[in-house]
Parts: C-alpha cells; sequence; structure tokens
C-alpha cells in the first residue's frame, strides 16, 4: 500500500480537479457508463458448495440500478453487470469448482462486457466491508483497460482515504448517496457546468487526494424514482441466492425483489453508519411511486415478495399505514418482509395489524442489548422497557415472524449486562434471534471509541473486523466445526465474574451458548402449534440451504417434526446419526448441552431442563 498525501479541499482542490477531470476526458463527450457490483466475497472465503446450494445473498443491485435511471435520462447508454450475480449463477450451473474457476468467471465475464460496450468510465460499487477484497480485485483487474475508474458506496465513503490508497487506479470516488452528485459529474465532464458545482467527489491525482465538499444528497423529490429494473435481472435473482432473511417461509420459485420507501434513520446508533451515508434525516418517497413500483415488479418480472431496504420503514406511521393499505386496496397480492431491521418503539398494534394485512411475514428489530446503560452508551432510542412492549404486540400477530438483532462485545459491557440480555430475549419470547459479536464499521462513533481505548488498530484491515454477514458470518463457521471448541462447559456465566468484561475468546464461547438457549432450546420448548409449522419451515431451509453442516440444526428439526407429525422421517434420522458419527466437534458440543439424539426415540418429544 502506498503512503498518500493528506487529502486537500477547498479552493486548493478545485483547480486541480479541473485538470484532472480534462485529462481523464479531454472530449467533452460521454455517451456510454458501465455499472459493477463486485462478487460479495472473495475467492479465500466463496464456498462453490454453498452457492450451489443457494446459501448465498444475490441482492438486487438497488443503487445501481437508481443511478442507471439517472444516467440513461441524461441520453448515457448505461449498462450494470452484477459480478455476484455472475458467480451465484455459474456456481448453480456446476461451472465453479475452485477459487482458480471463481477469478475466471468474473475476470471473463468484465473483460466481455468491457469490449463489447466500450464504456467512457467504469463505476465500481461497494456496500460491505465483507466485499473489500472483491472489490479490490475487480477494481485492479478493471486497470488493465485503462478506462477512468469512479467508485462508491457504503463502505467506500466510511473509510474513503484508506480505500483509496488500497486501489491506486481509482481515478475518483462518489461519495455517499450518488444520483445528484453523479449527474454534475457527467454534465462537467460534457462542459455543461464547470467545477465548481461539484461535491461529495474525491479526486486522485498520483498520490495525492483532492475532496470537493458540499452536501449534494438528493431531496424527496429527487429520488422518488424506480431503478433500471430491466438492466439488472430483477427476476432470475433469487433462483441463485438469497434475499433476505425470511426465504424459508416462501414457495420454492417465488421471485424475490427489494424496494426502498425512505432513505435514512432517526436514530443515532453508535455502531451504525446509516447516518454518514444518508445524513440524519429520513425522506420520503411518495406512496403513490412505491406502490408504482411495485406493480411493475409484479406485472413486468413476476415479483410477488419483497424485502424492504429500509433502515427505518416505520418512521411515519400514518404513512407506513397508507403504503400498506395501498398495497390491499391495487390487490397486489405481494407478501413482504423487513430484514433490514425497524425500530422497536414503532411496532405498535395499528402499525403490525397494517404489516400483516399487507402480506407482512416476518420482520427484525434492531434490540442489541437487553441492559439500558449499554442502550444509553450506544445511543439505542428505545429502553428495554420499549422492546419488551414491541415483543409484546408482535407476538399477538403470530403469521409474522419476529426477530431481533442483538449485538455482544460493546466496549465495557460486563458478564451480566450480556446476562440481562438473555433475560430479556427470553422474556420477549421472539422467533428468533440474530447474534453477532460487534464488528465495528470504519468512521462510526463507537469504532472511534475502540481506537481511543486500545481495542482495535486503526488501519486494521483483517477480516476480523469486518462485518461479514449471512452465509459468510459466524455461524457457518460453528456449524462447520471450524471454530475451536474451546468450550467444554456451560457454566461460563457463573464462572466469570459479574463484572469482568469478556475478551474476544470468551465472546465466541458466549456467542455459542446464546445461540443455543436463545434459539434452538427455545424452539424445542415452543408449545404454539402456528410457531412450531413455522419454525419447522425456518430449521428446513436451515438444514437444506443455510446451515446444512449444523448436527444441532437438524436435531431441533427431528425434535419439531416429531411434536407436530408424532414421527420423524427415517432418512432424515439416519442423516442426523451420520452428522453426529463423524463430527467430534458436535458429540462434545451435545454433551456440554446436555441433548443426546437417543431422546428422539423416547415415546415423547425431548424437552431440555
Amino acid at each position: 500500500m502506498q503512503t498518500q498525501s493528506p487529502m486537500l479541499h477547498g479552493s486548493e482542490a478545485l483547480s486541480e480537479c479541473k485538470l484532472i477531470l480534462e485529462k481523464l476526458f479531454p472530449e467533452p463527450i460521454l455517451e456510454k457508463v458501465m455499472l459493477v457490483t463486485p462478487p460479495d466475497a472473495d475467492r479465500s472465503i466463496f464456498n462453490p458448495e454453498g452457492a450451489h446450494r443457494g446459501t448465498y445473498s444475490n441482492f438486487p443491485p438497488y443503487g445501481l440500478a437508481l443511478l442507471a435511471n439517472v444516467l440513461e435520462s441524461t441520453g448515457i447508454q448505461t449498462n450494470i453487470l452484477n459480478l455476484n450475480h455472475i458467480v451465484l449463477k455459474s456456481c448453480h450451473e456446476g461451472n465453479i469448482k475452485d477459487g482458480e474457476d471463481f477469478d475466471n468467471i468474473w475476470k471473463n465475464s468484465l473483460k466481455v462486457e468491457i469490449e463489447k460496450h466500450q464504456p467512457d468510465f467504469i463505476g465500481v460499487t461497494c456496500m460491505f466491508t465483507m466485499t473489500l477484497d472483491s472489490f479490490k480485485a475487480v477494481c485492479e483487474y478493471i486497470g488493465h483497460f485503462g478506462i477512468p475508474l469512479l467508485i462508491g458506496g457504503v463502505a467506500v465513503t466510511n473509510d474513503i482515504e484508506t480505500i483509496l490508497d488500497d486501489v491506486p487506479n481509482a481515478n475518483i470516488a462518489v461519495l455517499n448517496e450518488g444520483e445528484v452528485a453523479l449527474n454534475e459529474l457527467v454534465r462537467a465532464i460534457r462542459r455543461e457546468t464547470n467545477v465548481e458545482s461539484l461535491g461529495q467527489l474525491v479526486f486522485r491525482e498520483g498520490n495525492q487526494k483532492y475532496h470537493l465538499d458540499g452536501n449534494r444528497r438528493p431531496t424527496e423529490s429527487e429520488f422518488d424514482i424506480a431503478p433500471a429494473f430491466e438492466k439488472i435481472q430483477v427476476g432470475e435473482l433469487s433462483k441463485y441466492g438469497v434475499i433476505g432473511s425470511y426465504q424459508a417461509f416462501l414457495k420454492k420459485g417465488t421471485r424475490v425483489a427489494t424496494s426502498l420507501s425512505n432513505r435514512g434513520c432517526r436514530a443515532r446508533c453508535t455502531f451504525c453508519s446509516v447516518r454518514n451515508f444518508n445524513g440524519p434525516e429520513v425522506r420520503h418517497r411518495s406512496v403513490e411511486s412505491i406502490l408504482d413500483e411495485l406493480e411493475i415488479l409484479k406485472n413486468e418480472y413476476g415479483i410477488s415478495h419483497i424485502m424492504w431496504l429500509d433502515d427505518d420503514l416505520f418512521k411515519d406511521h400514518p404513512r407506513t399505514i397508507s403504503l400498506f393499505d395501498g398495497m390491499v386496496s391495487r390487490n397486489l397480492n405481494m407478501t413482504w418482509d423487513a430484514s433490514n431491521g425497524v425500530l422497536a418503539a414503532s411496532c405498535v398494534d395499528e402499525v403490525i395489524s397494517a404489516s400483516a394485512e399487507s402480506g407482512c411475514i416476518g420482520l427484525t428489530i434492531g434490540i442489541e442489548s437487553g441492559n439500558d446503560e449499554m442502550l444509553r452508551s450506544s445511543l439505542k432510542p428505545a429502553t428495554v422497557e420499549v422492546n419488551l412492549r414491541a415483543a409484546e404486540v408482535l407476538n399477538r400477530y403470530e403469521e409474522i415472524h419476529s426477530s431481533a438483532f442483538i449485538i455482544i462485545g460493546f466496549p465495557n459491557e460486563t458478564m451480566s449486562m450480556i446476562q440481562d440480555t438473555i433475560n430479556a430475549c427470553i422474556t420477549m419470547n421472539l422467533d428468533w434471534y440474530r447474534i453477532k459479536v460487534l464488528q465495528p464499521l470504519p468512521n462510526t462513533p463507537i469504532y472511534y471509541q475502540m481506537l481511543e481505548a486500545g481495542l482495535i488498530t486503526e488501519g486494521d484491515d483483517s477480516k476480523g473486523v469486518r462485518y461479514m454477514t449471512g452465509a459468510y458470518g459466524k455461524a457457518n463457521d460453528n456449524d462447520r466445526g471450524k471454530v475451536v471448541a474451546r468450550l467444554t462447559t456451560k457454566d461460563i456465566f457463573s464462572r466469570l465474574p459479574a463484572q469482568h468484561v469478556p475478551d474476544g475468546n470468551e465472546l465466541e464461547d458466549i456467542w455459542f451458548l446464546m445461540n443455543y438457549e436463545l434459539n434452538y432450546r427455545r424452539v424445542i420448548q415452543e408449545q404454539r402449534i402456528i410457531k412450531q409449522k413455522k419454525q419447522e419451515q425456518f430449521l428446513r431451509f436451515l438444514c437444506e440451504n443455510t446451515s446444512p453442516d449444523s448436527v444441532l440444526a437438524f436435531y431441533t428439526r427431528c425434535v419439531v417434526e416429531k411434536r407436530l407429525n408424532n414421527q420423524i422421517d427415517p432418512e432424515r434420522l439416519s442423516s442426523l446419526h451420520a452428522k453426529y458419527d463423524e463430527s467430534p466437534y458436535w458429540q462434545d458440543k451435545f454433551k456440554m448441552l446436555g441433548l443426546s439424539i437417543n431422546d428422539l426415540y423416547e415415546g415423547h418429544a425431548y424437552i431440555p431442563e
């Protein structure tokens, strides 16, 4: 990595940016643009077998499709190359067996498209830090073609200086939301406006970076548009990967897409980067434009399920209810989920009732902690009591699979505080808890707090501090026994003092126990029939798609199946035995948890004490 000079701003940057722009685009012509989304992960952590099962996420590049709409409106021919979709589809078709195949597939696809379209510039996006290595590899490969390279996205915005250091062939970075900033850049390239009008851009010449400041986030009227769906194969994406957290409850072959009704979040959570990217306010699209978009997705692309991308979907209660009522009155007959999470304070009866009526099958609330001190220190806009009230409402709507985000490993979080979280979750009795060890995102308040405390090191680019999600997350490593089996007893909470702040290794053990206690053990004890049927669907998806190596998931599915049907499929039981017998890791874990496969043969389903 090269050592770069300090970034220049303001008047010092303007004249240099004008020269860079003229050097990159010597003629005032811009006719063709290519926008690229890289594979979600690089070859080192990509598992072709998992991709073949449809384990990995395959989200529509919604943001790029919005940018394509803006570019096309200015007369620019735009194409979108979704390399994540290409590698997942290739795995499904059996064309990727190893890392070399993985790289060859996306490189060949990129080469073919560049040579076919001959773009005037290429834009590459990066959403999560999980994708950074893949993003860098794609950008490096593009460098061989001598075409101006623009980069953008959440991860780029959060850590622009480091990423520009790591991507030496990137010429311009578009920060934050790009519709207005990119449109102004296009006009400057065409010499229709001057450099002084630009903002939210960083130019680079050699080792020097130049930041053109200013807020160019689009207003509500400026982003009240639908994406260019025709450019992103929106109708086939869910055939080759997962979109959202609730695909288990959809019929096989259901076409899934995403939609965005507002931008931003009212919360100021210290671990979240939404406000960095979207600004401090929540901005809304018109309800009519959203409903029109849903009709296009249904009628033109056969989409019957939507995952909302919103970070604060229920922000405005009357508007939210109007949106959901509109879905009913237009007879859309679509289901939907809120995988990104909603604020607990907005989970009131009138909103959740409208959600259920309009087709909600699942939503996640951001609980994070069951300790009020931790909630205050992380600036969560809720208390434990607010979270408990939200759960009380959600539990009245059994048709909705309700889950919660939980984070452990906050700075100064003690064992007793984590125990408070466990206790609160047990009381809430939601359907599933999505537990993560804190992974601080660059340029967030908690990142700087942890830097100051020496808990992380500035510039640490290891995957240990990256935001890993979906099938690339912690659960998959545990399911396959890749995590060292340190934990031999369940007494970690009695063994460690209440005021002890657990270290990284202890957090790994705590995560495993919490995942068992709050998820699998509760499912085993579930008595409500409608919930048991939904959990059987969820566990089937885990065993067949997401976590086929998890003996615990297989065991729990057998318990639920026996309770519902008074019998277990013999082949499934045989598969469970085989997985258990082949895994010393899971044999140790079952012994520690007090579980035994033999209990499945008793006269009733086993319920641990």
